[in-house]
């Protein structure tokens, strides 16, 4: 324990000194880590083929597709008596 004025402020001062080390070391790291991040390469391209950038890669020619093509009409049909309907789909008695 300090007990004079000189002990007690080089007490005070190793304190102060301890207590900036933990954020000093905390921002180095960080610091650190995001340069570090930025030097890596790049990840692999996905998929299988040539590179889209390739100016000597052929491509097939465009083609229209309507978006009719398929279409099926849906009109409005009356309901039929359920008591039927529920008959052809129940489970066959035996």
């Amino acid at each position: 324990m300090p007990t004079t004025t000189a002990q007690l402020m080089i007490d005070m001062k190793a304190r102060k000194q301890h207590a900036l080390r933990i954020p000093l070391l905390f921002a180095t790291a960080l610091a650190l880590s995001i340069t570090l991040t930025g030097w890596r390469e790049g990840p692999e391209p996905i998929g299988v083929g040539p590179h889209p950038a390739d100016p000597q890669v052929t491509v097939p020619p465009a083609r229209y597709l309507s978006v009719m093509d398929g279409m099926r009409d849906y009109e409005i049909v009356q309901p039929k008596p359920w008591g039927s309907v529920n008959e052809e789909v129940a489970p066959k008695k035996e």
